[in-house]
């Protein structure tokens, strides 16, 4: 079984981070991995993502289709929840590995403080990585997009 956690700070205000990251469709714009997000009904989201060749459990078709770099792309129906008063959000899918996880966003000094959990109980070598590679996502999306930090550059 694996439980993961990750935070960064970043130079935005709480807010409007929080409400960036709230929006189902910006999910692709910085979750690792994930190439498409719609919301269905209620807390329900339809998603794409990408699997990484040791990710998936070798031919069986249910773990995605292959593309052409050994990638798998993966569609599924997953649950999307938002608690704006706390600024959390919390996800998962149904399935045979317990997938879910959360992310927090707090006050840290002028900026805010990103904190991603993740459990699932399928252990892979790019799950670490995968949460990294969302926090850098989050970070250059703080420091390059005025919509979440008024002050963020935009060259």
């Amino acid at each position: 079984m694996g439980d993961y956690e990750r935070s960064t700070t970043v130079d935005a205000p709480v807010d409007e981070i929080f409400e960036f990251l709230s929006k189902v469709e910006n999910l692709p714009r910085y979750m690792e991995r994930m190439t498409e997000a719609h919301s269905v009904a209620g807390d329900e989201v339809s998603v794409e993502a990408r699997l990484e060749p040791e990710d998936v459990g070798g031919d069986d078709p249910a773990s995605g289709t292959p593309d052409g770099d050994g990638e798998r792309r993966v569609r599924g129906e997953a649950w999307f929840r938002i608690d704006a008063d706390n600024r959390r959000l919390e996800w998962g899918a149904e399935g045979p590995h317990d997938y879910r996880g959360e992310l927090e966003v707090s006050a840290a000094g002028s900026g805010s403080q990103v904190t991603v959990r993740l459990h699932t109980t399928h252990e892979a070598p790019g799950i670490e990585d995968g949460l990294d590679g969302t926090l850098a996502n989050i970070q250059r999306i703080a420091a390059s997009d005025p919509e979440v930090n008024p002050g963020a550059s935009t060259s």
